[in-house]
């Protein structure tokens, strides 16, 4: 969510704030923003986005979803609020990933599980099959001590 949502919205939120007129300098300046989540530079960032925002204005109620005072707004807010988890350098040096690609690809898996063709599932009956699912994909061994332990259960009933 945070590079994507500074990588997409904000050269246009910042040509409207900061009169950037072209596209190269906002691109810059929304590019500088992105580096600094990268460094994990948390409080730069969050202060160059409040400064942004305190420029823009406060939202409006009449601004649409879009608009660089409610983007800027929300970004600056959910940049204070996870600031803890923004820990990048971190994260890579760990070797965890840091984008929600991984995420995405996990939800498509399962989607394609419990959405075929001919496939209809109740409440519980989908919970239980996205359970078995994500021990299959997991990469913890979690499926094989799965099937493991249910093999002795049944053999011992």
């Amino acid at each position: 969510m945070a590079f994507a949502a500074l990588r997409g919205g904000h050269q246009n939120n910042i040509r409207y704030v900061a009169g950037h007129s072209t596209v190269r300098s906002s691109s810059r300046l929304a590019e500088q923003l992105v580096q600094l989540l990268w460094d994990g530079k948390a409080q730069p960032l969050r202060e160059q986005l409040t400064a942004l925002s305190t420029r823009a204005g406060p939202p409006l109620e009449t601004d649409p979803p879009n608009h660089p005072r409610k983007v800027l707004a929300s970004n600056v807010g959910y940049f204070a609020k996870h600031q803890e988890h923004i820990d990048y350098p971190s994260y890579r040096a760990k070797g965890w990933p840091i984008g929600s690609g991984i995420t995405e690809s996990g939800v498509k898996l399962f989607g394609k599980r419990v959405k075929g063709t001919e496939q209809f599932w109740n409440v519980p009956g989908a919970e239980a099959i996205l359970a078995l699912r994500s021990k299959w994909f997991s990469e913890d061994e979690a499926s094989t001590s799965y099937w493991l332990g249910w093999s002795s259960k049944v053999r011992a009933a």
